[in-house]
């Protein structure tokens, strides 16, 4: 699966931002355990997680899901068996992270 990281900010605002979430993909990856799927059509996951500014999660949104429901239940598995993010650094501008998982090749 790929990571993408929309891109909203510019110069060293985005440079903090982008090495937290870094941290968290890697994170998360680290625990996710994805099904083995062969979907030409499975479309990407978002996911919004709130966080408080020791980095527990303090809610979960599912912003987009896909159309495999094991695919969607091994992300928020992967979530759940972290239960608490690195802190965000005190500069951090959000009060979430949103990531977007992508199947290989799309």
């Amino acid at each position: 699966p790929a990571y993408e990281i929309p891109l909203r900010l510019v110069g060293s605002e985005m440079c903090i931002r982008d090495s937290y979430l870094a941290k968290v993909k890697d994170l998360i990856y680290s625990r996710w355990e994805p099904p083995n799927l062969v979907s030409a059509n499975l479309k990407p996951v978002t996911l919004r997680l709130y966080i408080n500014n020791q980095g527990q999660i303090t809610k979960r949104t599912n912003m987009t899901l896909s159309n495999i429901d094991s695919y969607n239940k091994s992300i928020n598995d992967a979530i759940k068996s972290i239960g608490v993010l690195p802190p965000p650094p005190s500069d951090y501008p959000y009060s979430y992270v949103e990531i977007t998982f992508r199947p290989e090749g799309n």
